[in-house]
């Protein structure tokens, strides 16, 4: 774990040196697009510390400090580093949530909630729903229309109602009641909202470019390049793993997925005379023999995102489907014609000069 950790140290410096892929906008999206539960009551927290130190003790003055410091310093630094990546916002997203909680304990409830607060708090996860839908709807509607502009006018709408339920509640009856529904309001709201990033992130859309989270590339089509692989194996060998592979493409995204074939070997290319059964190649690779005697198929293996700023140009398709310009990389898999039904090759005249 020493020599590991001593290891990283190179690793760190060179970073200061290597081209910057990921530009610091992208970072400052990332942590108000799927941190936005702590961003908004961190900076509450952040704020209030700021402004109305009377109301705290000197020691959670003196933590809230520590911790807006450390989310700082820490951001200034990763936007700074040129090899930084979406992922090291880890190093300040702790405190940053640090300091949301320190906001939220303010906001437990010591007495029954009163029913008017738990009615403004229901019209806000309701306007909060309407405000999704009308985002998502935009994606279905020309820019420039009637409908667009009716849309627009719903978002902002949704807004000013519950600006304006909350001002009515605080005169109607008194500002804690209409303070505490809208914070349990809010509250829900950003729960399922990170709860939704979340499983988007980690489960649904795992390792995918259209995620800022992933670290690019991320591979794509490896489940159907593997099964096309069992298929061909099963139709030959009688076993879904026990056909000969030679790769010509080594990465660890590619030797993770053909980790249960044995009989798979990764060269610079194939051994001369030798037929395997299937050869893997780059797109890009230009090999006529293969064609001669194997039948190629393309998957794609390798995608980075497609967009230079910090998010995509088409944002509310992106953010309600996570639909995202991507670059996409391919590797062709070469199985022997012979491995077919009616599909020959004469052997004796093939040369194997790859």
């Amino acid at each position: 774990g020493i020599g590991a950790w001593f290891g990283s140290i190179p690793v760190f410096i060179s970073g200061w040196f290597a081209p910057s892929v990921v530009p610091p906008s992208r970072l400052i999206a990332a942590l108000i697009v799927y941190e936005l539960f702590a961003v908004v009551f961190g900076v509450i927290m952040i704020v209030r510390s700021a402004t109305a130190k009377e109301q705290l003790r000197g020691q959670e003055i003196a933590l809230n400090f520590f911790l807006f410091m450390w989310v700082l310093f820490g951001l200034l630094f990763l936007l700074l580093y040129p090899a930084r990546q979406v992922s090291d916002l880890v190093w300040i997203i702790v405190p940053l949530w640090i300091l949301a909680a320190n906001e939220l304990h303010r906001h437990i409830p010591t007495q029954p909630v009163h029913s008017i607060a738990i009615g403004q708090a229901v019209f806000i996860f309701v306007l909060a729903g309407l405000f999704w839908y009308t985002i998502a709807a935009t994606t279905r509607t020309v820019y420039g229309t009637n409908e667009t502009l009716t849309q627009y006018v719903i978002l902002i709408g949704s807004f000013i109602l519950g600006g304006l339920t909350t001002a009515l509640i605080a005169l109607g009856w008194n500002w804690e009641i209409s303070r505490r529904g809208l914070v349990i309001g809010v509250t829900a709201v950003l729960s399922v909202y990170s709860l939704s990033v979340m499983l988007g992130s980690s489960q649904i859309r795992q390792n995918q470019a259209s995620e800022l989270w992933s670290i690019p590339p991320s591979p794509a089509q490896t489940q159907l390049m593997t099964k096309v692989l069992n298929e061909i194996s099963n139709w030959n060998t009688g076993f879904p793993q026990h056909i000969y592979i030679v790769s010509m493409v080594d990465t660890p995204s590619l030797r993770w997925a053909l980790r249960e074939f044995p009989e798979v070997q990764f060269l610079s290319r194939p051994i001369r005379g030798d037929l395997p059964a299937v050869v893997i190649t780059q797109e890009s690779d230009e090999l006529p023999t293969l064609a001669e005697a194997y039948r190629g198929e393309d998957f794609v293996w390798w995608t980075n995102p497609g967009w230079s700023g910090a998010l995509p140009p088409d944002l509310a398709r992106w953010f309600s489907f996570r639909e995202a310009p991507l670059q996409k990389e391919k590797i062709i898999l070469w199985s022997r014609s012979d491995l077919y039904p009616g599909g020959e090759i004469d052997q004796e005249d093939f040369t194997g000069d790859y």
